[in-house]
C-alpha cells in the first residue's frame, strides 16, 4: 500500500489498497461513472478521493454527496479519518436547510430526505455552480417513478460530473439497472423505456435454461454499454487475500402446535392456490399482489417460523429454531468468540433479546436511542458484549463489525440486498479470521422457497458480471416447484 497523492491542497492520507488506486485513477476523469465494489472494499474512501481530485483540479465548484440518513456521520468520519479534508453537513430545522451553501469550494452531504425536502434550494446551487453529484447506496433510486428518483434525474442533468456507489448495481431485480443508468447517462436507456425493460429483465418463473440464459444475455449487453464507466470490484478480484465466507444451513422442524400455527395460515386448497398465485406474481413484479387478506397471510407464515408467540400468545415455548439457536450461542460464548444474530422483525428481536439476556446479549432495531446503539456497539467492539441481536432494517449498513467472525440469521428477508449487507457487516476489510453465515431455515415451509428465490437472486445480481466474464454454469432452480412444496 502507498499513499494517494491527489494534486495541490486536498488529499487522501491514508494508505489505499492497489485495487483503491486503480478505482480512483479509472474513475476520476470520466464524466459520469460508478464505482460497484463489494461491501467492505471501501467505496466511500475511494468516493472522498475522487471528490477531493474534482475540487483540486476545478472539474468542478463543489460535490454533492447524498447518502441514507443513518450513514451521513460515518461519510463524515471517512473524510476526518483519511483525508486533510473536513466536509460539510448541514443540518435541518422545520425541514429546510440551517447551513447555507457556500459559494464554489466544498463537500456536501445530505440524507435522500433532506435532498427531497430541499429540492428546490438544492436546484438554485446547480444553476450557480458546476457540481459533482455522488450518490451512495444507489440501489435507493431503483423506483424511477419516486420522487427522490426523479429529484436526481433532473439534478444529474446539470451536473458536471455524476458517480453512483454500490455494492449490489442489482439488489433485487435485474431491472433495477435501469434507474442508475438513467441516472449516470440518459442515453444508455432511450430505447429502453422502463416499462419494457422491466418486462425483459425480470427473474424467469421457472427455472429453465432458456429463460436464464436469454435474461443473462440481455444483462450482459447491458453491462458492455457500461463497461467504459464502471469499476466493477468483489472480493475475490480485489487482489486482496480474503479469509474464506461459508454459508451452513439448518433444517429446523417446526414442532406439532407451531405447524398447526403454520397451517392455519395456509388455510384450504382455496387460499393456498391464492398464496402461491400472489407469490408467484411477486417472482415476476418484485411485489406481491395483495388478494383480500392473502398479503397478510403470507407474512404470518413467515412470522410463525421464526416467532409464533408474536401471533399466539400461548406459544410462549422455545421453538426448535430457538433450541437451535441457543446450542450455537452456547458453543459461541464458550469459545469466546463474538457473534451476531440477524432478523427482519423488532418483535423477533426483543424476544431474543429476553431469552438471550443471561449470556450477555444486547439488540439494536429501530427504535433503539442512538446513544444506546452507540454504547452497545461500541461494547461490542471492545468484547464486553459477546452477543449483538441486530434487526437488518436498522443495521444492515455502515457498521464495522470484524471482531466478530460467526453471523447467525435467524429468519430471512425477500430482498437480496438486506441479506448480503448484513453478511459483510464481518465479512471485508481487515478481516483476519474465515467468516461462517449460519441459516436456520424450517422446512417445508415458505422459508425454504425464499432461501432458493434468494440464490437465484444473486445469480442475476453482482455475479452476473463476473460470471459472464468466466463463463461459468448455473443450474437454473425452479421456483414453482419449491412454492409447491412450500405450500403443499
Amino acid at each position: 500500500m502507498e499513499l494517494l497523492t491527489l494534486t495541490k491542497m486536498f488529499k487522501i492520507v491514508s494508505p489505499l489498497f492497489q485495487f483503491q488506486k486503480n478505482a480512483v485513477r479509472f474513475i476520476k476523469n470520466k464524466e459520469w461513472g460508478g464505482l460497484f465494489l463489494e461491501q467492505g472494499l471501501g467505496k466511500s474512501i475511494c468516493a472522498a478521493a475522487v471528490s477531493l481530485d474534482w475540487l483540486n483540479t476545478k472539474t468542478v465548484d463543489s460535490v454533492l454527496i447524498v447518502t441514507k440518513k443513518t450513514l451521513v456521520n460515518n461519510w463524515a468520519s471517512e473524510f476526518k479519518t483519511h483525508s486533510n479534508y473536513l466536509p460539510l453537513v448541514p443540518s435541518f430545522g422545520a425541514s429546510k436547510l440551517r447551513y447555507r451553501f457556500l459559494p464554489k469550494g466544498g463537500v456536501y452531504i445530505l440524507h435522500y430526505q433532506a435532498l427531497e425536502q430541499n429540492a428546490f434550494r438544492i436546484k438554485l446551487l446547480f444553476k450557480t455552480e458546476r457540481i459533482g453529484l455522488i450518490i451512495d447506496e444507489a440501489h435507493y433510486i431503483k423506483n424511477p417513478n419516486s420522487k427522490i428518483a426523479k429529484v436526481l434525474y433532473e439534478l444529474a442533468d446539470k451536473s458536471a460530473r455524476r458517480l453512483v456507489l454500490t455494492g449490489t448495481p442489482i439488489p433485487n431485480r435485474p431491472y433495477d439497472l435501469w434507474s442508475l443508468c438513467r441516472f449516470l447517462e440518459p442515453s444508455l436507456v432511450a430505447n429502453m423505456p422502463f416499462a419494457s425493460l422491466k418486462k425483459d429483465f425480470d427473474i424467469p418463473r421457472q427455472g429453465t435454461s432458456l429463460n436464464y440464459g436469454t435474461l443473462t444475455s440481455s444483462l450482459i449487453n447491458l453491462r458492455r454499454r457500461l463497461e467504459s464507466n464502471i469499476v466493477f470490484i468483489q472480493k475475490d478480484t480485489s487482489g486482496l487475500t480474503m479469509p474464506p465466507k461459508l454459508n451452513s444451513f439448518y433444517d429446523i422442524t417446526l414442532s406439532p402446535k407451531q405447524k398447526k400455527l403454520y397451517d392455519s395460515f395456509l388455510g384450504d386448497s382455496r387460499s393456498r392456490n391464492e398464496i402461491r398465485r400472489a407469490l408467484d406474481s411477486g417472482i415476476r413484479s418484485s411485489r406481491i399482489v395483495p388478494q383480500g387478506n392473502v398479503l397478510k397471510r403470507i407474512s404470518n407464515l413467515l412470522i410463525s417460523c421464526s416467532c409464533p408467540s408474536y401471533l399466539d400468545g400461548t406459544l410462549l415455548d422455545q421453538t426448535n429454531k430457538e433450541k437451535v439457536l441457543l446450542k450455537i450461542a452456547k458453543r459461541l460464548v464458550k469459545q469466546k468468540e463474538p457473534f451476531l444474530i440477524w432478523t427482519y422483525y423488532q418483535f423477533t428481536a426483543r424476544r431474543l433479546h429476553n431469552l438471550f439476556s443471561e449470556l450477555g446479549a444486547e439488540a439494536i432495531t429501530g427504535g433503539t436511542r442512538s446513544d444506546l446503539r452507540n454504547r452497545h456497539i461500541e461494547n461490542f467492539k471492545k468484547g464486553r458484549v459477546p452477543i449483538l441481536i441486530l434487526t437488518m432494517g436498522s443495521c444492515k449498513e455502515g457498521l464495522n463489525l470484524q471482531n466478530a467472525s460467526n453471523a447467525i440469521f435467524f429468519d430471512s428477508s425477500l430482498k437480496l440486498d438486506d441479506i448480503s449487507q448484513a453478511q459483510d457487516r464481518i465479512h471485508r476489510i481487515n478481516q483476519k479470521r474465515t467468516c461462517t453465515m449460519h441459516f436456520l431455515v424450517s422446512k417445508n415451509t415458505i422459508e425454504e422457497w425464499v432461501v432458493q428465490l434468494l440464490k437465484v437472486k444473486k445469480f442475476f445480481s453482482d455475479d452476473v458480471f463476473t460470471r459472464a466474464r468466466r463463463n461459468d454454469s448455473f443450474r437454473p432452480i425452479d421456483l414453482t416447484d419449491v412454492l409447491h412444496r412450500a405450500l403443499k
